[in-house]
């Protein structure tokens, strides 16, 4: 019913009440309608702008396994603000997790998550000491850093 009220399918768009609908399948359970949820959150639409209150949804959603909701805590995790502390640990696990259940999204990201940051190159085996975000191939890429 949410998802009718979203996109107008039927009924008026109205999208405070879309998350009423939401919220109704997504304390029952249902990881489709905690996404939406939290992703009406994210961009605070029908509901106050919250990051914490989506990040909260969708960890919901992963405990039950959703690889959707993985990629997009693992994409909030990335860029961290908004009340959410930058992770690229946890963002990584996440992306292994969506990847592993051939989450698209999840494996374009993962394979730029371990590009090399001086030359581009894939699988960068190497992490900046320093910054610990930036990945390198050799150790004289990471000379360049």
């Amino acid at each position: 019913m949410g998802m009718c009220y979203e996109c107008g399918k039927g009924v008026a768009i109205n999208m405070a009440t879309a998350a009423k609908w939401y919220r109704l399948g997504a304390e029952q359970g249902d990881t489709f309608s905690q996404c939406d949820l939290a992703a009406l959150y994210k961009a605070g639409e029908g509901v106050t702008k919250d990051w914490s209150e989506a990040a909260a949804w969708y960890h919901k959603a992963v405990d039950q396994g959703d690889c959707g909701a993985e990629f997009s805590v693992a994409s909030m995790y990335l860029s961290g603000g908004h009340g959410l502390e930058q992770d690229t640990r946890a963002a990584r696990n996440l992306l292994i997790r969506s990847a592993n259940k051939q989450h698209a999204p999840a494996i374009l990201a993962l394979r730029e998550f371990r590009r090399c940051h001086a030359c581009g190159a894939h699988n960068a085996r190497h992490t900046c000491k320093i910054c610990t975000t930036a990945r390198y191939c050799t150790k004289e890429c990471q000379r360049r850093h």
